[in-house]
């Protein structure tokens, strides 16, 4: 079954007005006010003119009058003082096309120069930053796979097992990563400049049992460090050469102590 199409009609009231506006929305309450202003404007310079009255009358229904209305009515839908701004941008902004003559080509040409020379300069720089992004990625994961490897290789996971609230082993594992990713040539150990090569090749041979070691040292000792990077360095460095005679010498001690006790007790 076929529907019939209502349109429905609906009635504006007669009390019914744009916002913004005057008199029942007939006239634009900015245009009104610039009316005024204008109005008085010319009134007040017809005020001051040095002529007779009945010129002044001739210039006010001539020029004031006409500019009045024009004001309260607008220009295409715009009010007087927009109208007339846009015409000065107009006026001052157009354009007049003609052929191009030398002096305009040359300057034309400079324009572009320069305009490419910028664009170049830019992708230059573009190529640099991402050139240098690439670079520290590269770094960075080199850093990651061998951090990786050391933490294998010092049992990283069974030492914070065994020390879960010494932050020291967190701070040689830093110290050694910094030894085996540097690239300076020499690295300052007890006082001395030790070619790199060296001194990574002696770390290569660290485990668990030389950074207990060096944790077990520094709680023995009672002297004060300055520089702990430094004592820390050398402690491993040296740690290498020295662990097995500090356990002999710690396993003859404890074995004469107990020799000593067993004496006594005989005695």
């Amino acid at each position: 079954m076929m529907q019939r199409e209502r349109s429905d009609v609906y009635i504006i009231p007669p009390n019914f007005a744009k916002e913004g506006t005057l008199f029942s929305g007939r006239i634009e309450g900015r245009n009104a006010f610039e009316a005024a202003v204008l109005f008085i404007v010319l009134f007040r310079i017809l005020f001051f003119i040095d002529v007779s009255i009945k010129i002044r009358i001739y210039i006010g229904i001539i020029v004031i009058l006409p500019l009045t209305i024009l004001a309260v009515v607008g220009v295409n839908g715009e009010s007087l003082l927009s109208f007339i701004i846009q015409f000065i941008r107009f006026v001052t902004r157009r354009r007049v096309v003609t052929v191009p003559d030398g002096q305009y080509r040359l300057k034309r040409n400079r324009r572009i120069r320069r305009q490419q020379k910028k664009q170049q300069k830019q992708e230059r720089k573009k190529k640099k930053r991402q050139q240098e992004g690439g670079v520290k990625d590269r770094k960075r994961s080199r850093s990651q796979a061998v951090e990786r490897a050391i933490r294998i290789q010092i049992s990283y996971d069974a030492l914070k097992n065994d020390h879960p609230y010494d932050r020291r082993v967190e701070e040689i594992l830093g110290l050694i990563l910094d030894v085996m990713v540097s690239t300076a040539p020499k690295l300052r150990i007890n006082r001395e400049e030790k070619d790199i090569e060296i001194v990574k090749a002696q770390f290569a041979k660290l485990t668990k049992d030389h950074v207990e070691f060096v944790l077990q040292s520094m709680d023995d000792t009672s002297t004060k460090a300055r520089n702990i990077r430094a004592v820390l360095l050398t402690a491993l460095y040296n740690s290498v050469n020295t662990i097995n005679s500090y356990y002999g010498n710690r396993y003859h001690f404890h074995l004469a102590e107990e020799t000593r006790r067993e004496m006594e007790e005989t005695d």
